[in-house]
């Protein structure tokens, strides 16, 4: 059997999905379901209805040349587009992970490296020094007004928050004036997050009068660690990249040390890296380590 969509084969050891409603299989990635969805169909956890069932159209994806590696992208075969030129580069070819390469192509906001180091207008007053505010608030709306206060009274450039604890059913951003905001909520994850999604979410508040992007390119969470990363623009186009991180701590039964390892983030020669990593240790904190049961 052969994937209907790409017209290949499944690699050696990959299994083809089978519609529900007809004989049309698929290779996982065609879907574009999740890995974990995917492999919910492929073992009949879930069903899986085919586009053509669907009643909705395939495009035709002709054969064309990938940006990166200069290789052949095959006729029908899944690649990602750039949002700025255009130009088309194979799936595995933009380095990241699978569910990041599927949301970025749903949203249409994938951009290869040349357009994303172009020059964009700068601001009217580029900052040369840049002061941060790093805090766990346990949650955001309550706390908005000290938060302004605070911010004002040490005049602060960024702001990196963690656990807002805001979620979808939260649709009202807390704003704060004379700043702009970027929010990322958690993910609901099999295995990782509690029922509801409760805890978690980051928020970073950026004065308005810089100029900056958000980085959703770079925003590879793993595990329970969660990242929301923006590029604030300095002299000459140069870029300043900024990752506001979130670490809760192994979940239960999972080895902390593989799990705590934060070499994944992405780091570039100009930029920071802060947050809540609860990594309590006697070196650099004198308060004791607590863990809190529930009964």
């Amino acid at each position: 059997a052969t994937c209907y969509i790409c017209g290949r084969k499944p690699k050696s050891g990959s299994t083809l999905i089978t519609c529900d409603e007809c004989p049309n299989t698929a290779n996982p990635s065609c879907t574009e379901l999740s890995s974990y969805d995917a492999k919910k169909a492929r073992d009949n956890k879930t069903g899986w209805t085919c586009k053509h069932c669907k009643g909705e159209l395939i495009p035709t994806l002709k054969q064309s040349s990938c940006l990166v590696c200069s290789g052949t992208i095959r006729q029908k075969v899944n690649r990602m587009t750039c949002k700025t030129c255009k130009k088309e580069c194979h799936l595995k070819c933009t380095g990241n992970q699978r569910d990041r390469n599927k949301y970025l192509r749903d949203e249409d906001a994938w951009e290869c490296d040349d357009c994303f180091k172009l020059p964009r207008p700068e601001s009217s007053t580029i900052q040369p020094n840049l002061k941060f505010l790093q805090w766990n608030a346990r949650g955001i709306n309550n706390k908005t007004v000290k938060l302004s206060k605070l911010m004002k009274k040490e005049n602060v450039n960024i702001v990196l928050i963690q656990e807002t604890k805001l979620t979808d059913n939260c649709i009202i951003t807390p704003e704060i004036p004379g700043y702009k905001v970027e929010r990322k909520d958690r993910l609901l994850r099999p295995g990782y997050i509690s029922k509801g999604g409760a805890g978690g979410g980051l928020i970073m508040y950026i004065k308005e009068d810089l100029n900056f992007k958000r980085r959703t390119d770079v925003e590879l969470d793993r595990g329970n660690v969660e990242t929301l990363s923006v590029s604030i623009q300095q002299k000459n186009g140069k870029w300043f990249d900024i990752t506001n991180v979130y670490y809760p701590g192994p979940k239960p039964g999972s080895n902390s040390s593989d799990e705590a390892k934060i070499d994944w983030i992405p780091a570039s020669n100009n930029c920071v890296i802060a947050g809540d990593f609860n990594a309590h240790n006697n070196q650099w904190d004198e308060q004791p380590v607590v863990r809190y049961h529930r009964g």
